[in-house]
């Protein structure tokens, strides 16, 4: 913001890089408040979307799909298991176990790409180790590398075929593309001036290598880090490049950021005792610098450490603490956080908040296979697959959806093991002639289970996975339950479904064939591949005591931290190496002179403490339900002048012990909150369909209920996706033949929601013709547009907040007859009139105008809607009237969303809508 006020850059020729999503927004809507017209112009993202953006702009030069489709891990691990037959393993795919290694496969490969290394790298050097070999097991451990090595480059051929890639080459190729095209380097390195990058420590090798080929010769780089926060050693972050940034850059100003608002002094200097165990390989000590804080908080309790007798008397004393702090009104669930090494240590500490009726937000990675919706559809789908799978269907039978009585459950599972059958033939029976002791009530639910079963079953084999899911979530009643509730948990459920059917989804888009039998076949590669980083991150808004990773909490904060499970071995962890590593000659990380392992603990252990605004809490036990004894953590004596172990509470009366085995009396997790504190984020397309519909819009963005892909908006992205790549080269100078243009547009088609697969080939060939007509019009034209696919950020007061407009151009001309934004649609307009009316009453295209404005301080000469598929367009001037009713509509929209004011409104328009079924304004 400084650089843009101070009129030393325009906000254009900013470069600013971040690791999450979440950082990337958050420093968006920074910028947006310090700017004065509040319009953002910056390029803030994280490395991955950057390197994204170069690749997808100069595919062409470096013989990439400029459609090409990004991997996630779940998909990746699904790509590699389909494909595990050509990649040669015979180490590393076990008969007993083909599946084993395949998490670990993608993490090393992962791991090269940050370490910049090609499979070809890893080929030589494995053939030099082979030839280098003395000893058996050396001889072993290099046919091994190479096995790895030669499935390396057969997942990147593969994956080339394909046209995929994944998270790794979205910064390795851009950087490939920066070092071998010097135009390309030439245009970025003018594009941006200046380059900003905020947690520098946690960059990886080839990250930092295309910081330096983006920044030039100008040098104009900003690094923000702090090496006693890196804390991603297992994500492929190189401590080396902030320990040594001044090596690349030695006329670097070094400055230190001392002053701290958010803990007090004793925590601070707690925290400053126990890095100081990592020297002398740290930047304090190697430069000479002064790193410790200076607190502008007043003091607070200060560090309280406590040894307990056992694992589950420590979680009790910590819910009880909490508890206490709650009731007496001064603190609230939010204030406290629970900070653990591992997600697999938090069960004694949820079943002890249950308890105690606290409501706690777990944040685990794997938290979305773990909520009960979810489970019930796993379930539903393994017992459809697997008719002798009994003790899913026995899970599914239980479940709300059928809510069959645990002493009919016990009945029929009786009858199956006594008669070896599977549960689902014994239902099957009983369903027609009951079985002794079943209840009055259980014939109907049996009847359904079965109905269902059989009906999922005959659908499965020629439907898609999501499909089958949604009608069978849609025949339970479950979306209209979902759509009529108005409570926060159901919101939660909805939420949770949606990312469920994302996965399903993307595993469509990967699978050769999308059925349900594959589906659970790729079941736990999905689930060892885990989520995606930018996905796993833990959010504030729920008044909820957090549980949360110290991976987790980096760059949260809390009134009172309890750092709990901080026992010799669990805290630090014990160092476990990886099941497949890269060769050491080949890692550019510069290893520290000490135990690099317990370095990277003690880095973790002091951002776990840096966490705590007021207070701090160590806990360990002596006793984790196991025979040996547990030491407690070294850092805890590391940390503190003397080791301060107040005394353990007593044992509680054994009645009470046994009640955290209860799943708690007035237990629950949080439930969502209503929504994150600030200003709105909406995109351009918010308002009018807020206007048009709230309560679809509450069902679409608020509670983001799942729907069916619509064939018109399978047509529709790939129109839009073909135009993309087509207006790029005509704003390059570049020829893009018809087959090109075709080409994006079957590669971005999606046979999905058809009503027959002769409809899905006769909308293809719609497409095609209006494309082929549209380039044949273009062609004979001299237009060239200026911007493509360019994206906006723009901040708008008004009574009832503001709102953050982002949105994106679709195309804007500028010429010496004037500037244009052209927005492109597929849908039917009949008639020049008819197109004009949309073109006049567009909010979008009007917000369109104002963000052109502040980007360059002069309104566009004309806005136009194009609407391909009849060629059409509706054209409309941004007069103050116009722009006047769009900001007036836009403040009501705005308004309506902060109240969370979201009524139905019945029309005409509804008969089309997704939510029709399930909407409770239907009739």
């Amino acid at each position: 913001a400084n650089l843009i006020v101070s009129k030393r850059a325009r906000p254009n020729e900013i470069l600013a890089l971040t690791f999450t999503e979440k950082a990337a927004a958050e420093m968006e809507d920074r910028v947006d408040r310090l700017l004065p017209y509040g319009f953002n112009d910056v390029w803030i993202s994280t490395f991955h979307s950057f390197g994204d953006r170069i690749l997808r702009e100069f595919a062409f030069e470096i013989g990439l799909s400029p459609d090409a489709r990004v991997l996630s891990q779940p998909e990746a691990a699904v790509f590699l298991t389909e494909h595990l037959p050509k990649l040669g393993l015979k180490h590393y795919a076990p008969l007993s176990d083909p599946h084993r290694f395949i998490a670990a496969l993608l993490s090393v490969f992962s791991r090269a790409k940050d370490e910049d290394i090609a499979p070809r790298d890893l080929l030589a050097e494995a053939e030099k180790s082979r030839s280098a070999a003395a000893s058996p097991e050396e001889k072993e451990d290099a046919q091994r590398t190479l096995e790895v090595a030669r499935a390396f480059q057969a997942y990147e051929d593969l994956k080339a075929k394909k046209g995929f890639i994944d998270f790794g080459d979205q910064v390795l190729l851009a950087l490939k593309l920066l070092r071998g095209h010097p135009s390309v380097r030439g245009r970025i390195q003018e594009r941006y001036r200046y380059v900003l990058v905020d947690e520098f420590q946690d960059t990886n090798y080839a990250q930092f290598e295309l910081l330096k080929l983006a920044a030039g010769a100008s040098r104009n780089i900003t690094v923000v880090g702090d090496d006693d926060q890196s804390i991603y050693k297992f994500r492929g972050a190189c401590l080396s490049n902030i320990l040594g940034f001044r090596s690349a850059y030695p006329d670097a100003a070094q400055i230190v950021l001392a002053d701290n608002y958010r803990s007090t002094q004793e925590i601070l200097d707690s925290a400053y005792r126990i890095i100081q165990h990592n020297n002398p390989d740290r930047l304090e000590y190697r430069d000479g610098l002064n790193k410790m804080l200076r607190s502008h908080r007043e003091p607070g309790p200060g560090i309280r450490c406590v040894r307990h007798e056992s694992v589950f008397s420590e979680s009790e004393a910590i819910a009880d603490e909490i508890r206490g702090r709650v009731s007496g009104g001064g603190s609230s669930p939010k204030d406290f956080a629970i900070l653990l090494r591992t997600n697999a240590a938090a069960e004694p500490y949820v079943k002890s908040l249950n308890l105690a009726g606290i409501p706690w937000r777990f944040s685990g990675n794997a938290g979305l296979y773990d909520q009960e919706e979810i489970r019930v559809l796993l379930a539903f789908l393994r017992a459809v697959d697997d008719p002798g799978d009994s003790a899913s269907l026995y899970y599914l039978a239980a479940s709300s959806l059928y809510g069959l009585k645990g002493s009919d459950c016990a009945v029929l599972t009786r009858s199956a093991d006594k008669e070896k059958l599977p549960l689902g033939d014994v239902i099957g029976r009983a369903a027609e002639r009951p079985l002794p002791g079943l209840s009055p009530g259980s014939a109907p639910i049996l009847k359904e289970i079965r109905s269902d079963l059989e009906r999922a079953r005959e659908l499965a084999a020629r439907m898609p996975t999501g499909r089958l899911i949604y009608q069978y979530l849609e025949s339970k009643g479950t979306l209209e339950r979902l759509a009529r509730s108005s409570d926060a948990s159901s919101a939660r459920e909805a939420q949770n479904l949606e990312k469920f059917f994302e996965i399903v989804k993307r595993f469509g888009h990967v699978c050769l064939y999308d059925r349900l039998h594959l589906f659970v076949r790729y079941l736990e590669p999905l689930r060892l591949a885990g989520e995606d980083p930018s996905s796993a991150e833990a959010t504030l808004e729920e008044n909820a005591v957090h549980i949360l990773t110290v991976h987790a909490a980096k760059g949260l904060e809390f009134d009172a931290v309890f750092l709990a499970g901080l026992e010799q071995g669990r805290f630090p962890l014990s160092d476990r190496p990886d099941l497949i590593d890269l060769p050491e000659s080949l890692i550019r990380d510069i290893l520290p002179s000490g135990d690099y392992h317990i370095q990277e603990e003690r880095r973790l252990f002091y951002v776990g403490m840096t966490r705590a605004r007021k207070e701090l809490h160590l806990s360990s036990s002596m006793n984790l339900g196991k025979k040996k004894q547990w030491k407690a953590s070294q850092f805890i004596s590391e940390c503190l002048d003397k080791p301060r172990l107040a005394a353990s509470p007593g044992p509680k009366p054994p009645l009470d012990a046994l009640g955290i085995y209860s799943g708690g009396a007035g237990s629950a997790p949080a439930s969502p909150g209503e929504g994150p504190a600030g200003s709105l984020v909406l995109p351009a397309t918010a308002v009018e369909d807020y206007l048009a519909c709230p309560l679809k819009y509450k069902f679409a963005r608020v509670l983001r209920i799942p729907v069916l892909l619509h064939h018109t908006t399978v047509f529709g992205i790939a129109v839009h996706e073909a135009l993309k790549f087509y207006h790029l080269a005509r704003r390059d100078g570049r020829k893009f033949k018809l087959a090109e243009l075709l080409r994006v547009f079957e590669s971005a088609w999606r046979s999905e929601g058809f009503v027959s697969r002769e409809h899905e080939e006769r909308r293809l060939e719609e497409g095609r013709k209006v494309l082929t007509a549209y380039r044949r019009k273009e062609e004979r034209s001299r237009r060239r547009p200026a911007l493509v696919e360019e994206s906006f950020r723009m901040t708008l007061g008004g009574p009832a907040g503001s709102a953050a407009i982002r949105g994106r151009w679709d195309r804007v001309d500028m010429s010496e007859g004037g500037s244009a934004i052209i927005d492109f649609k597929t849908g039917d307009v009949k008639s020049a009139k008819e197109a004009g009316k949309k073109a006049a009453e567009s909010s979008q295209l009007a917000l369109y105008a104002l963000a052109f404005e502040r980007r360059f301080g002069r309104l566009p000469d004309r806005l136009t809607l194009s609407f391909v598929k009849s060629g059409l367009e509706g054209s409309v001037a941004p007069r103050p009237e116009f722009l006047e009713k769009a900001l007036a509509r836009t403040e009501e929209a705005v308004a309506g969303i902060s109240r969370r004011d979201f009524p139905a409104k019945p029309g005409f328009a509804c008969r089309w809508c997704a939510y029709e079924k399930i909407c409770p304004a239907i009739k």
